[in-house]
């Protein structure tokens, strides 16, 4: 059995600069780092009275640069060879894996509590209100004996999201790929009603925003839940066939081919 724990850091970009300040970098990279950060402006628009503030701690977030830094702020988190830690920009996980099960509750609880520790010392903080446990196994021995962080007890999830990737206890990943279908919904509408959509709006409207939302995690996926891949064909198909005549060539083999794998 494994057991994750997906961690919410509250303002985790917000408090970066210390640590960089603690590092051992040569001056030029922290001074080419402080001028990114510094002079930094936002503005509050409050109905017709927008106001200016300085922004003293943070990086700005969708940055090239921030996940780097994010990084190099919990460089030091706590590590065991028991479990392993996750890092995905400021998505951070834990997994402990045995296959005894109460040896799995036990090692995540553990070094859930090392982290907590950490977090309250060095920052950023753990909000355990929206931290997230699920327990991976193919027979559910449930109910579990639940986690805690901080005393409080977190309740066990059937799904949780991890880098834009929903997994179910039984990882076959049937949650995501319904989500991905789902999350199509929205264009398929106007693209199916719109008879005067040209075969080239229809192209990049595939390769911008359809393949990729339908693709996306496919590596890991696409080995699991084979009934389900009837999805993204049955999708493909709908968004692309407005009529027979305006399939282009390649997609009808791209939709041949995923269906017979």
């Amino acid at each position: 059995m494994t057991v994750m724990v997906s961690l919410d850091m509250e303002k985790a970009f917000n408090k970066i600069d210390m640590k960089l300040k603690e590092a051992s970098f040569p001056s030029r990279f922290f001074k080419t780092i402080r001028a990114y950060l510094r002079d930094r402006r936002f503005y509050k628009v409050n109905w017709m009275a927008p106001s200016e503030r300085s922004l003293l701690l943070g990086v700005p977030q969708g940055s090239a640069l921030g996940p780097v830094l994010f990084t190099i702020y919990i460089i030091d988190i706590p590590k065991s060879d028991d479990q392993r830690v996750l890092n995905a920009a400021d998505d951070t996980a834990i997994l402990a894996t045995s296959r005894n099960t109460e040896l799995a509750l036990k090692l995540a609880q553990v070094h859930l509590t090392k982290i907590s520790n950490f977090s309250d010392v060095h920052g950023p903080t753990i909000n355990p209100r929206k931290t997230q446990a699920i327990a991976f196994a193919w027979k559910q021995h449930g109910p579990f004996p639940k986690i805690k962080i901080r005393a409080m007890e977190m309740n066990w999830s059937s799904k949780i999201e991890y880098s834009g990737m929903i997994l179910d206890k039984r990882l076959n990943f049937a949650e995501h790929l319904r989500a991905r279908y789902r999350a199509l919904g929205a264009v398929r509408h106007p693209i199916l009603s719109n008879n005067c959509l040209k075969p080239k709006t229809g192209v990049m409207l595939y390769k911008s925003h359809i393949h990729p939302t339908l693709t996306y995690a496919s590596t890991i996926w696409v080995t699991t839940a084979p009934t389900l891949h009837y999805l993204p064909c049955e999708c493909i198909k709908s968004l692309l066939a407005i009529s027979t005549t305006r399939i282009p060539t390649h997609f009808a083999a791209y939709i041949d081919t995923l269906e017979r794998d």
